[in-house]
């Protein structure tokens, strides 16, 4: 006699559903799996390290860097580091290609017009050891830090391509409580 007879028929009725229901469940959540994968596969998590983005952005903090993302002015964005050191930097874009950039008694100044810098909480900015162009080149960004005085940037290593970056950081979620849509400007 099976294990089947030997089950009242109700507990036999009970566990028919279930593994129904645990097959259907399984079969949805594989679906919902492959969907969601294919929608966000053009992002990549990063751990930071250091303090170059502070206040904005903290050492241990994880965040979400999605490809494709603008790369207008005031976007952070993770890009390859052009020194080869790391490999991968977060900076905000100061300036984009065709835009002039200089510095001002502390100020940043793009096209002319002190750069409205609320992230900084009055820390003036040093030039760097790399003077600007006249222009940014097409395609190319000028990246900068929030936190000035230990920012490794553009001021250091100039204008990177457009082509570096791997995309734009719009979300911390980690740790839980700092969980945090980005606000970039």
């Amino acid at each position: 006699m099976g294990l089947g007879a030997a089950l009242p028929r109700w507990l036999r009725i009970t566990l028919v559903v279930f593994t129904v229901l645990a097959v259907v469940a399984f079969s949805a959540l594989s679906a919902i799996s492959l969907v969601a994968g294919a929608l966000v596969t053009d992002t990549d998590t990063f751990v930071l390290s250091g303090q170059n983005m502070q206040p904005t952005l903290t050492a241990g903090e994880r965040v979400l860097s999605i490809h494709g993302t603008s790369s207008d002015a005031g976007t952070i964005v993770t890009f390859d580091d052009p020194t080869g050191t790391y490999p991968a930097l977060v900076s905000r874009i100061i300036a984009v290609g065709g835009e002039s950039i200089e510095f001002r008694d502390g100020i940043v100044v793009v096209d002319g017009q002190e750069l409205d810098e609320p992230y900084l909480n009055d820390v003036r900015t040093d030039p760097g050891s790399v003077s600007p162009p006249a222009k940014i080149p097409d395609d190319y960004v000028w990246v900068m830090g929030d936190n000035r005085p230990v920012s490794g940037d553009s001021r250091f290593f100039g204008p990177i391509p457009v082509s570096s970056i791997r995309g734009g950081v719009t979300l911390v979620y980690w740790p839980p409580s700092a969980f945090r849509k980005l606000d970039t400007r």
